[in-house]
């Protein structure tokens, strides 16, 4: 059960990496955060879901939120865009 957290915007910074017909997608702050989309639009639309999920998920279950910087090996071509999330 959701406790008492006001709304908040937190930054979430995607990296886009363009693959066969689409894009796969990772919150470069945190790890295993990840979706992917027929095209950029999709692909963002479906990591702000995963990430405001995640996000979610640990300030239910009163967990500290793993902030790591580039938890990944970040890909030639990939494409940085940032968006707040409300969660």
């Amino acid at each position: 059960m959701r406790k008492n957290f006001a709304l908040q915007s937190i930054e979430c910074r995607a990296i886009l990496v363009p693959e066969d017909g689409g894009f796969y997608v990772y919150a470069s702050r945190l790890p295993g955060v990840c979706s992917q989309g027929e095209n950029e639009k999709e692909a963002i639309a479906n990591i702000v879901e995963a990430f405001r999920g995640a996000i979610q998920e640990y300030l239910d279950s009163g967990s500290e939120i793993p902030w790591q910087e580039n938890w990944f090996e970040r890909p030639a071509g990939a494409i940085e865009r940032w968006m707040l999330v409300n969660v």
